[in-house]
């Protein structure tokens, strides 16, 4: 069994399609959500298919919510599989305070019920989220999709949480690098879909099979073989959401 650990399934335009692509490439899914009702969509979908194994709750930190949606998805978050995605934004604005104090809740949340935290925290982000999972005693997270300088990665890796990668590790120097940075019990592989990659993907939906290709390269970084680095993916990602007491 293989693992895309991070594809937004009630974003996709025609959801339950690509779940059955996914089962019959033998691909099963992290779905994290956005907000509310992003969450309960993605319990519905699970209800349809067995691709979908973990669903973690949160808000989307690029997005502004409202106070009753940080009420929701929290309560959401408590009896979720995990929290996420959150974090901080970077693409749409700069972080305020309230950014800060929500993703603080959410990072004391999971401390507390020790729940896996997928966090969005991308290149001057990356340490300030960082340093707010440290204050906060979180023990499990991924950081997802992660862009960062060296000194940043070493202390996410010292911490013991994982750093994920996308299909565009296959073009993107900047992933390959980071995949040397980081130990294979810490790395895992996702598409970010539905959301558009570049390169050879640009104008395509992703699929959860594409983590395919993604494995095949970080399996050459680590030189290693494609079915070897599965095995040990599929390890990582089982102590995330199963960790030992």
């Amino acid at each position: 069994m293989r693992t895309d650990t991070h594809y937004h399934i009630d974003q996709a335009q025609q959801p339950l399609n690509v779940l059955r692509r996914a089962e019959q490439a033998g691909v099963r899914l992290v779905a994290p959500s956005l907000h509310p009702a992003s969450y309960r969509a993605i319990l519905r979908l699970q209800q349809q298919s067995r691709a979908i194994r973990w669903v973690t709750a949160g808000l989307h930190p690029e997005h502004q919510p409202r106070q009753t949606d940080v009420r929701e998805a929290l309560q959401q978050a408590a009896v979720a599989d995990g929290i996420g995605e959150v974090g901080l934004p970077c693409y749409n604005r700069p972080p305020n305070m309230r950014d800060y104090a929500v993703f603080r809740a959410f990072c004391e949340l999971a401390a507390a019920t020790d729940k896996p935290l997928i966090v969005h925290a991308v290149r001057q982000q990356a340490a300030a989220a960082l340093a707010l999972l440290q204050q906060a005693g979180v023990r499990r997270a991924v950081f997802h999709w992660l862009k960062a300088d060296r000194e940043t990665v070493d202390a996410i890796v010292r911490q013991g949480y994982c750093i994920s990668v996308t299909p565009e590790v296959t073009f993107m120097e900047r992933d390959r690098q980071l995949v040397q940075w980081v130990p294979v019990q810490q790395l895992l592989v996702e598409t970010d879909g539905p959301y558009p990659l570049r390169g050879p993907y640009a104008g395509r939906e992703p699929q959860p099979a594409w983590v395919e290709d993604a494995a095949r390269v970080v399996a050459t970084e680590y030189g290693m073989s494609v079915h070897a680095f599965w095995l040990e993916h599929e390890r990582t990602l089982h102590r995330l959401f199963h960790p030992q007491p």
